[in-house]
Formats: C-alpha cells, sequence, structure tokens
C-alpha cells in the first residue's frame, strides 16, 4: 500500500530532529563493497556490488531492506558475482539485473522490496536502466548465456520487459532515449544508431576515426551528445537536425573527454550529470561542460534526486552534492536536506497551480498532462488525492498555493511498503 505523507509535515518532523542523527549515520554505510545507487521521488536505495544486500535511506538512517527474493527454475538465481545496475519503479520496488555465474554469462534480474520477498523475474542481463523524459525505464543487455552475440533493447512494462523485434546492429557500450522516445546505441567501434519504429538507422560517426563511444546523452533541446576516445583521441560532439557537430577534440585521451562513464542522469533543471576522467563529477549546461569541486570519496556510482541533488557512493561512503558543495557526515547536511524539500514542494505547488490554472476542466492535472510534459516532481502528487480534491489555499513556506492533501514531499519517510 502507498502511504501519501504531506510534504509540510515531513519538513516539521525534520526540523524537530537532532542533526546528530543525520551526522552519525549518513555518510558512513553499514558494510562495505557497496557500488551501486539509484533514486526515485525522494527514496535514495542502495546495494553492494554482488549479492542481495540493500538498504533505503529513509531521511536519518540506512535501513536495511529485505534480502531474500523467491523464483521458480531457471528464474531462481541471486546475483551473486555482479549488480550491473539497479532502478526503483512506480511501485517502490528494486529491480537490479546482475550476474550469478561469470563463467558461463548466466544472469538474473528481478526485484527487492523494503518488507517483504523480492522475486526474480528473468535470466536475461540488463546491463543499463536509463529512465526517459516520458518515465519510461529503458534498458540494454543479452539473453542468458550470451555473450555480445544478440545485443537486445527493451523496455520497462510494470512487471518485466518488452524487447524491440529487432537485435542491435552492433555490440552496444552505451544507450539514450532521446525526447521523441526513440532508443539510441554507441559501440566501441564509433559507430551510432537510433531505432525508428521499425529498424535501426545508423548515422554517420561523430568523431573523426576510430573512437570508443563512450557515453550518449540527450540534452534540454533535445539534441543528443556524443562522447568518445580511444588512446590517440578525445572529443565529443552533437547531433541535432542530423548533423553531427565536433565540439571538441584532442589528440589524446582523456583532454576532450567531458564525461567517462557510461551512465548519465538528467536532473530536474535540465543539467546532464556524469563521472568525469578524474573521477569527479561534470555536468552539462548552457552549451559547455562544468565540472564540481572534486569529490570527497572516489565514485563508484551516482544518482540525482528529484531537488537536484547528486548522491554518489564508494565502499564504505556515501557524499551529496547541493549547491555547489559535498556533505558527508556534517551537521548542516540535515539542515540541507529541510532547505531542499521546502524548496521542491515550492516548485511543485507552483507548477501545480499554473498547469490547474491552463486546464480546460477541473480534471486532475496530471492527467491533463503534467507528468506527461516530464516535470521530474510530478510524481510527489497522487493521483487519486487530485482527482478528488481540487481545493486550493496559500502554500506553507512560500509555495503559492497546493491542492489539499496532495503533496507528498522530498526527502521523506517511505512511501512504499512491500506488499
Amino acid at each position: 500500500m502507498r502511504i501519501v505523507i504531506r510534504w509540510f509535515l515531513l519538513i516539521l518532523i525534520l526540523q524537530t530532529m537532532e542533526p546528530s542523527a543525520h551526522a552519525a549515520s549518513f555518510g558512513t554505510l553499514p558494510g562495505n563493497k557497496f557500488s551501486r545507487i539509484t533514486s526515485s521521488n525522494g527514496l535514495i536505495w542502495i546495494t553492494k556490488n554482488f549479492g542481495t544486500t540493500n538498504y533505503y535511506w529513509n531521511g536519518s538512517a540506512w535501513i536495511a531492506g529485505n534480502s531474500t527474493i523467491s523464483g521458480t527454475y531457471p528464474y531462481n538465481k541471486t546475483p551473486n558475482d555482479a549488480v550491473y545496475d539497479i532502478f526503483i519503479d512506480n511501485q517502490g520496488r528494486l529491480w537490479f539485473s546482475g550476474l550469478y555465474d561469470s563463467d558461463d554469462n548466466r544472469h538474473t534480474t528481478g526485484y527487492f522490496q523494503m518488507n517483504s520477498t523480492g522475486k526474480v523475474i528473468s535470466n536475461f542481463g540488463y546491463e543499463y536502466f536509463f529512465k526517459a523524459k516520458d518515465g519510461t525505464v529503458w534498458t540494454f543487455g543479452y539473453p542468458e548465456g550470451d555473450y555480445y552475440r544478440y545485443p537486445t533493447v527493451g523496455y520497462f512494462t510494470g512487471e518485466g520487459f518488452t524487447h524491440l523485434p529487432v537485435y542491435a546492429p552492433f555490440n552496444i557500450h552505451c544507450f539514450t532515449v532521446d525526447h521523441t522516445g526513440k532508443p539510441w546505441i554507441g559501440s566501441d567501434n564509433n559507430e551510432v544508431a537510433y531505432w525508428n519504429g521499425s529498424s535501426w538507422v545508423r548515422c554517420d560517426p561523430p568523431i573523426p576515426g576510430r573512437c570508443n563511444i563512450w557515453t550518449l546523452a540527450t540534452t534540454s533541446d533535445g539534441s543528443i551528445i556524443a562522447v568518445a576516445s580511444d588512446d590517440y583521441a578525445s572529443g565529443w560532439a552533437i547531433y541535432k537536425s542530423g548533423t553531427w557537430t565536433l565540439m571538441e577534440s584532442a589528440s589524446d585521451s582523456s583532454s576532450a573527454r567531458p564525461i567517462s562513464s557510461l551512465k548519465v542522469e538528467n536532473g530536474p533543471d535540465g543539467k546532464i550529470w556524469g563521472v568525469t576522467t578524474a573521477g569527479g563529477l561534470s555536468y552539462y549546461e548552457d552549451g559547455i561542460w562544468k565540472k564540481t569541486i572534486p569529490s570527497p570519496i572516489g565514485i563508484a556510482d551516482f544518482t540525482v534526486d528529484s531537488t537536484g541533488i547528486v548522491w554518489v557512493v564508494s565502499d564504505t561512503k556515501v557524499a551529496a552534492y547541493i549547491e555547489g558543495a559535498w556533505y558527508t557526515d556534517t551537521d548542516s547536511f540535515s539542515a540541507k536536506l529541510i532547505e531542499a524539500a521546502k524548496k521542491a514542494a515550492d516548485k511543485a505547488a507552483l507548477e501545480a497551480q499554473e498547469a490547474n490554472e491552463s486546464a480546460t476542466s477541473g480534471k486532475n492535472i496530471l492527467e491533463n498532462g503534467y507528468n506527461n510534459n516530464g516535470k521530474s516532481l510530478s510524481a510527489t502528487y497522487d493521483k487519486a488525492n487530485n482527482a478528488q480534491n481540487n481545493s486550493w489555499y496559500t502554500g506553507t513556506y512560500g509555495g503559492t498555493a497546493e491542492s489539499v492533501g496532495n503533496v507528498a514531499g522530498y526527502i521523506r519517510i517511505p512511501q512504499y511498503h512491500g506488499s
């Protein structure tokens, strides 16, 4: 059952907490070898690089999620050798894909729950999960026992994945989805292609020469970015209106390579985030790449939450990047979370009111396109409450107005409980 918690009540709860409650547990994890982190509407979840251990952040401490999973043969294996990637679905379940036997490329895919037994649903291996602008989770991977012979692209349907009917034309090294919903793929041989609805269409190489395409990303205006390098070249290019434009290049492997990670995430403000070759973070904004100050810990994985806070994980530590500063175990971290919660709720309430005023009927603003327009905070509005409640009053903490009882908050006591 989903429990909606009003953001203003949560902020009051957070304000009554002692800062030491955050300081004592936020940056130091309950164990080691944590290497995967993901977020969804304020819920932060981490796993180790293998096995079933998982923890979620409840606003004041890391809480152990249920690590038991069920399944029937052949869908009954746990990711004992590796966890490829993770994401949180709309029911609050943590989906994983990984490896249980590296000798024979034996994969496993399923989900964990907070308080109930999870489930293995497939022996397909998905290497990367990407949330598109419309909220759809896309992925690519390979069948059980396969090693790069049948590269497959698919999308999440709520209880599993549907695959495109045609294999990709090359081994997939990186992935993105444009604003029209088309998946794009890149290879380690300077190849890029996109799906046109029935087949894969190859593009011209984005970078001169033979390069590995390390990263693909979609900008706020819908253009595609490709980042590439090999031993003797590096660079990045933008694809717009059918043409690649080389933005920067160099005759070495890293100086013109703004990010090095396959994984990129888009923040609520449109920034594209990735990991740099030096192990820090870089983001794309206003046509250029900008680097953050160095991270206080190594970066095994990162996630951008619904207010734009970037969380990074590395072995035994977690850090958060908030408005130009890094936080680990500091007393000011809880205050920053409260501030972020206020800003997020105010922004959501203002956007909700604007959308409501422009609607032609009194229907739920989410049903009039708010969610489909890719608003990152749209999930903080509960559909059922909105459908029955169109009464508005002045918002708390500076928000212009909000629908009675409909705003769920940012860094909240988790709304999801396994069922």
